[in-house]
């Protein structure tokens, strides 16, 4: 996994933000300096998934035995570009502590799992990225990072 380390204070984030979220200072994406790192270990036991975007808050999706619908209000907590997705952009389903991410046909932008657009469902592995990008151009837009946890 890549890791962007803030160029002012240091701060370590699996997506570059706009503005550095602990030290708050604007930064430029090519500034931020980068590190390979490795993906956080799958705990013995999942109990929920962590969302993590720009603005390195986490959004804890928990087991659940129905699904969860993700859009534009929930996204909001963990994202400046959250307007880019829909009411459901997507819907989180839990099978065998297991979570596949499932696409909503017709929105106006498309949900991408590790930069390929998805048409139906499709198994989040540990660390994977979740994007919201254009139909016809595959541009990427917000981007997510999934991490199971204990």
């Amino acid at each position: 996994m890549k890791q962007y380390i803030c160029p002012q204070c240091g701060a370590k984030s699996f997506i570059p933000a706009p503005s550095c979220p602990d030290c708050g200072e604007t930064v430029a994406i090519n500034d931020y300096r980068t590190e390979e790192v490795a993906c956080p270990p799958m705990p013995p036991e999942v109990n929920c998934m962590a969302l993590t975007s720009d603005l390195g808050k986490e959004l804890n999706v928990r087991v659940m035995p129905f699904p969860t619908d993700v859009g534009e209000n929930m996204l909001r907590q963990i994202s400046d570009y959250s307007r880019q997705a829909e009411r459901i952009q997507f819907r989180l389903i839990w099978r065998d502590r297991k979570c596949f991410i499932q696409a909503i046909p017709g929105t106006r932008n498309a949900t991408a799992l590790n930069g390929k657009i998805i048409t139906d469902e499709a198994e989040i592995h540990q660390g994977d990225s979740i994007s919201i990008c254009g139909r016809k151009t595959g541009q990427q837009g917000m981007t997510i990072i999934a991490i199971y946890k204990l």
